[in-house]
């Protein structure tokens, strides 16, 4: 009887973690975009990362691989599936308690993420069937074939979105092709270029009609199903955003859309790990001012000396812009707003219209201002890069009372990542009164930089992940700013 509960346990945690993992994993692979080299990055560079391969609960799933032995002599065997359905309780009961916390991340179901689920779960299920083991034995080997089997998946599914891609991306090409009369306007850069894309079609909003790619759309593909699915013979204006994390990339999305205004904002060590060098990154980012045409017009950051760099490269009409240029007490976001006010000076928007665009923007530019009483939080959570985070950090200093920190650091930097973040805690050190990380990624460079500012490092925490929010709201007192800087885990969305 006991055997049969025994058994019972095992196979009904097995599933749950099936089930979980598989979701994990899934979502893991979706952030990184399905591409192998962020998802060797994150497992590379980050602690994140390097838990999942190796963690107490990793470990304990090899020793029962090693205690495999176990299940083949009479009177060990109980010993094994005791050991088993003890190891896999554990880590459902690990399970259920991140997802009655709101931690448990799990992907959205889009076609290819619902595809690789199913595909899995037959793949658990036929290998319990098939496998000429014991069904513990089974079930152990099976559970460390998981992310392995995930990832095959993710690889085997290539292929056909591959060809979806070249033949909506065709497809776009075409569509823009035929569209005489829309002027293309290209963006790039390490940062700011998703502002600076927002602004240009909010002024140019005043003249023309005008498509602009969403929030986080800025790869070939997301773009090219953009086109198809809103682009319409009455715009006149494309405002695209244009990301990669490799040279060619942008080149891709050129050939696309073919911009005739390229604008780029700014270069930096953003995605370093993933261009391999400061000057690929320049190359990359160049490549949109190499697709412009004869007659068509390149709008720089003059602030930028790495886009200055590439000045002399630049074959069409130059236009470089300043942060001064705007006459306006906002130092953070004088560049994008000069950005936008060059094209669409470029373009025939008169002065004042302009000049209206820009006191509409004020508002609404950079950051989420949110107001809880005494507390104001400054959301600045969609991402994170050296020049936004130090702009954020200038945006907190203007705020009185007491001025908290929330951050996770920086990804993808690569060997530049350890020398950025000392800088940045040299900076935090003059600004904040409490600084929180969410992982401790990067905790030594922060708290080196920290240690030569006059900051108490008796504020600098580093909580468990389930004690983050419990953590900022003990630091909460009186008149309080906290600025949430990069990607937050989920728990603290009931912030904002």
């Amino acid at each position: 009887m006991i055997y049969y509960l025994l058994f019972l346990l095992l196979a009904v945690s097995f599933i749950v973690r099936v089930l979980l993992n598989t979701l994990n994993f899934i979502w893991l692979w979706q952030i990184k975009e399905y591409r192998l080299d962020r998802l060797f990055v994150h497992l590379k560079e980050t602690n994140e990362g390097r838990r999942l391969m190796v963690n107490r609960s990793s470990v304990l799933f090899w020793l029962l691989v090693a205690a495999v032995p176990l299940a083949y002599v009479n009177f060990t065997r109980p010993v094994f599936l005791v050991l088993a359905t003890l190891v896999f309780l554990l880590n459902t009961k690990e399970i259920l308690r991140q997802i009655l916390k709101r931690t448990f991340r799990r992907p959205q179901f889009t076609l290819r993420a619902t595809l690789i689920s199913v595909l899995t779960f037959m793949t658990v299920f036929w290998l319990l069937i098939i496998l000429p083991l014991p069904i513990p034995v089974s079930i152990v080997v099976i559970d460390r074939l998981i992310f392995i089997t995930i990832s095959l998946f993710v690889l085997a599914t290539f292929l056909p979105v591959f060809f979806t891609k070249i033949f909506l991306v065709e497809s776009a090409k075409r569509r823009i092709e035929s569209m005489k009369n829309l002027t293309v306007i290209g963006v790039t850069g390490s940062y700011g270029k998703s502002l600076t894309k927002e602004l240009i079609a909010s002024f140019l909003a005043e003249k023309f009609t005008v498509l602009k790619t969403p929030r986080s759309v800025n790869t070939d593909l997301a773009i090219a199903k953009l086109i198809l699915g809103s682009i319409a013979k009455e715009h006149q204006i494309f405002v695209v955003e244009m990301g990669a994390y490799k040279r060619g990339e942008i080149a891709k999305i050129c050939d696309m859309v073919k911009p005739k205004i390229g604008v780029l904002t700014g270069i930096n060590e953003q995605h370093l790990s993933l261009f391999g060098s400061l000057e690929n990154t320049k190359e990359a980012k160049f490549e949109l001012l190499a697709a412009l045409p004869k007659d068509g017009l390149a709008i720089i950051n003059g602030d930028d000396a790495n886009v200055l760099s590439l000045v002399k490269k630049i074959t069409v009409k130059t236009h470089v812009y300043k942060s001064t240029d705007i006459k306006v007490r906002i130092v953070p976001f004088g560049a994008n707003l000069a950005a936008a006010a060059a094209v669409s000076k470029n373009l025939g928007v008169s002065k004042e219209k302009i000049k209206s665009s820009i006191k509409k923007s004020l508002p609404f530019l950079g950051l989420k201002i949110l107001q809880k009483g005494n507390m104001t939080i400054l959301d600045d959570s969609f991402n994170a890069n050296p020049a936004g985070f130090n702009a954020a950090l200038l945006v907190l200093k203007t705020y009185p009372g007491l001025k908290i920190l929330v951050t996770a650091g920086i990804i993808e930097l690569g060997g530049k990542s350890y020398d950025l973040h000392k800088q940045l805690g040299q900076k935090i050190g003059t600004i904040c009164d409490v600084v929180i990380l969410t992982s401790n990624n990067f905790a030594k460079p922060v708290s080196e930089g920290l240690m030569t500012t006059k900051f108490d490092m008796k504020n600098f925490l580093v909580p468990k992940r389930e004690e983050l929010l419990l953590a900022v709201k003990r630091c909460i007192k009186g008149k309080t700013v906290i600025l949430l800087e990069g990607r937050i885990p989920l728990e603290l969305k009931f912030l904002i």
